[in-house]
């Protein structure tokens, strides 16, 4: 042991003076300062060594060994790895300077996949306590207090595998989540045996939490008071469907304005000790670019009328040598005359509504400094659109920027409100300026909300900036859409409906945040919802769909139970609280179901239309055969199975099928080889004498039908 810690001591000195090991992600700040090693202290290594190999098994066979050290003030531990004499397996561990695992990755080439959708023949159950038993043993320390501890979140299993899973873990104090403290373990169980594949953890060991009696009486009340909704018209892109005619459409929406946490004792905002919230900002998908050229050769060999109108539009756009006069005529530009146009493009963009884009790149390679500009014009309406104006000797690293004074500060104003009146004058009073937070920045900035009849269009904005250094405007960005419709509001929900429907959406949530003074117990919304202004529909329904937290409250005791409970566990299922099992199921639920197997667990996601254009595209259905609420008989039911398993070619081979069921007289012309394929797998088994192809298609049968197909 001895000679195998100086040998990798050794080599982690080599490495380039101080050790490179992978990222040590669990530890905090604190903790690291408090508990820093030495890539030269043997003993502590070896302590941590010894700990690690106490709390997880490493095959004899993985003779090969390996390690490194950190001793950075953001974080401090080992990195350990054993592997085989023929480099083909391998385990990576990442520990705290006490042994602590923090990371836990096992590579072996015998882990393999079906390639294709299949049911886990792993128990919910035995997943969990599988790996809940590995983790009281690899970290004791996130079990020992009843009332702090590591408990089972999630489980999910995988796709294409028969024995994968996936099970998260979040650490609980007195019944509050504690926020960035979590366990994600990656497995498989076959054959009886257990394998971790990955084990990550993120446990602060130091954390001191606030403990105070009496708690806030309406969370809801003091969380809006500070985090407010807000309604907006908003355009929601449907990035799955094609040319469809809502697909850009302007909704009225209800939305929060903003979200964070508030203490549950006083019902202030807190402030996290770091960025652990996510932002998310929706966009459209790129349009395709179609260069738009013409020549005089063209015109020779004869252009249609659609050709000729379209190169008579573009002769009437906004030219390049234009463009660049009407930029060096903008004095907030402050442009060299050193500065030379190097290249400029047209090219339309849009559908439905199209738009031409026409974009300036003008260089300065003069003299040791570099400089650029590069503009963007709506070259029908000659509007200017962006602007990125580049100095090679300035600085933007916030850090060695200069801060700003008030006398910058009303400078840059100025000229922002100047260049603003030169460029976008007839547009500027439809938008409504945003409060900003200046201090923090070292240019002058402003963001602008297009309104409409009062209320904020997300998707329209200003944003403009000055920089000091060049006492000029840098950047600016204008999205503006002058063919826009929006709905009226005259019948809106109130503000107070909203909230409530919105809470009701996404309650609120207690957890303890991680502050500068500790962990805060705080409140904050278990969620973001969005509901439309009118009717209050839940706008996310679907992408907030898990179908493996779906509880049924009709199916216990149902010949069905089973198929559909495993199903469920293996993220396939039917949205509701009830399955409704011995219902005729519809024609778009039974294709969702159907494709969930078959091509993903995303199917459920997927809206109506975009579900249907899958199944086109997939030849399951026709859009002849399209009628979605209606019942679906079991006949068709095997028709479109087979379809999904790609056998139509051989269900339709003429005289060689024959069914076993007395009512197979009642199949229809064509297709009894359907009947015959998914009879012959055991997909489908009748009553044991009957078929009833005419028969509508129950829940539980479209169901179990999957279970079998899938267990194939």
């Amino acid at each position: 042991m001895k000679k195998l810690l100086s040998t990798l001591i050794v080599i982690t000195m080599l490495a380039s003076g101080t050790a490179q090991a992978a990222p040590v992600s669990a530890v905090s700040a604190d903790t690291a300062a408090k508990a820093s090693v030495s890539v030269t202290d043997s003993k502590s290594m070896e302590k941590a060594l010894l700990n690690v190999k106490s709390r997880i098994d490493i095959p004899a066979e993985l003779t090969e060994f390996s390690g490194g050290a950190s001793d950075f003030d953001y974080r401090s531990g080992y990195s350990f790895t054993w592997r085989d004499k023929e480099n083909e397996r391998s385990i990576s561990v990442q520990s705290d300077s006490e042994g602590r695992i923090l990371n836990y990755s096992y590579y072996s080439p015998k882990r393999s996949y079906s390639g294709e959708p299949v049911l886990t023949k792993v128990p919910r159950d035995k997943a969990v306590s599988l790996t809940e038993e590995f983790l009281k043993k690899a970290v004791p320390e996130a079990f020992a207090d009843s009332s702090d501890r590591l408990e089972f979140d999630s489980v999910s299993f995988d796709e294409d595998s028969e024995s994968g899973f996936n099970v998260s873990f979040k650490r609980m104090k007195n019944g509050a989540q504690v926020l960035n403290n979590s366990a994600y373990i990656d497995a498989d169980y076959n054959d009886g045996s257990l394998t971790i594949w990955m084990f990550n953890l993120d446990y602060d060991y130091d954390a001191e939490f606030e403990n105070t009696a009496d708690e806030i009486t309406d969370a809801a009340a003091s969380y809006r008071s500070i985090f407010p909704e807000e309604m907006v018209y908003s355009k929601r892109y449907k990035y799955l469907l094609k040319n469809k005619e809502d697909d850009e459409k302007i909704n009225l929406i209800y939305h929060m304005k903003d979200y964070g946490y508030i203490s549950a004792y006083t019902g202030e905002e807190i402030t996290p000790k770091s960025d652990i919230t996510e932002n998310y900002s929706g966009g459209g998908a790129n349009a395709s670019l179609k260069e738009a050229a013409a020549d005089t050769a063209s015109l020779e060999r004869g252009l249609s009328p659609e050709e000729e109108k379209e190169l008579e539009t573009i002769s009437n756009l906004f030219s390049a040598e234009d463009a660049e006069k009407y930029l060096r005529s903008i004095p907030q530009l402050k442009l060299s005359k050193d500065l030379k146009t190097e290249g400029s493009s047209l090219y339309p963009t849009g559908e439905k509504i199209k738009k031409y884009i026409l974009s300036l790149h003008m260089v300065n390679n003069t003299g040791e400094k570099y400089s650029s500009l590069h503009a963007s014009f709506d070259a029908k309406r000659k509007r200017l659109t962006s602007i990125n104006n580049y100095e090679s000797y300035v600085s933007y690293t916030q850090e060695n920027k200069t801060p700003l004074t008030q006398e910058t500060i009303a400078k840059g104003n100025a000229m922002i409100d100047s260049f603003l009146n030169t460029v976008i004058s007839d547009k500027l009073g439809e938008f409504s300026e945003e409060d900003q937070d200046t201090e923090q920045f070292s240019s002058v900035s402003k963001r602008f909300r297009r309104m409409v009849n009062g209320i904020p269009y997300i998707n329209n904005n200003i944003y403009v900036s000055y920089t000091p250094e060049i006492d000029a405007i840098d950047y600016y960005n204008l999205s503006y859409e002058d063919e826009a419709q929006f709905p009226s509001a005259e019948t809106a929900l109130s503000g107070n409906d909203a909230y409530a429907k919105m809470l009701e959406l996404a309650p609120m949530k207690k957890l303890y945040v991680p502050t500068e003074d500790g962990y805060r117990l705080a409140y904050t919304m278990d969620g973001s919802p969005e509901i439309d202004a009118l009717n209050g529909e839940d706008l996310n329904a679907l992408d907030n769909f898990t179908a493996k937290d779906v509880i049924y409250d009709d199916i216990s005791g149902h010949w069905c139970e089973t198929a559909v409970n495993e199903l469920r566990d293996n993220g396939i299922a039917l949205n509701g609280t009830s399955f409704r099992p011995d219902e005729a199921i519809t024609q778009e639920d039974l294709l969702r179901l159907f494709a969930a197997g078959s091509s993903g667990r995303y199917m459920l996601n997927r809206d109506t239309e975009s579900l249907y254009e899958y199944c086109y595209n997939s030849k399951i259905i026709t859009e002849q055969e399209r009628n979605e609420n209606a019942a679906v008989t079991r006949e068709q039911a095997f028709i479109l199975m087979v379809r999904m398993a790609g056998f139509e070619k051989v269900a339709k081979l003429p005289d060689i099928y024959k069914v076993s069921y007395a009512d197979g007289d009642l199949l229809s012309e064509g297709t009894i080889g359907y009947a015959a394929i998914l009879s012959g797998m055991g997909v489908i088994t009748g009553d044991g004498s009957t078929l009833r192809p005419q028969d509508n298609i129950t829940r539980a049968e479209a169901a179990t039908m999957l279970y079998r197909y899938m267990n194939q």
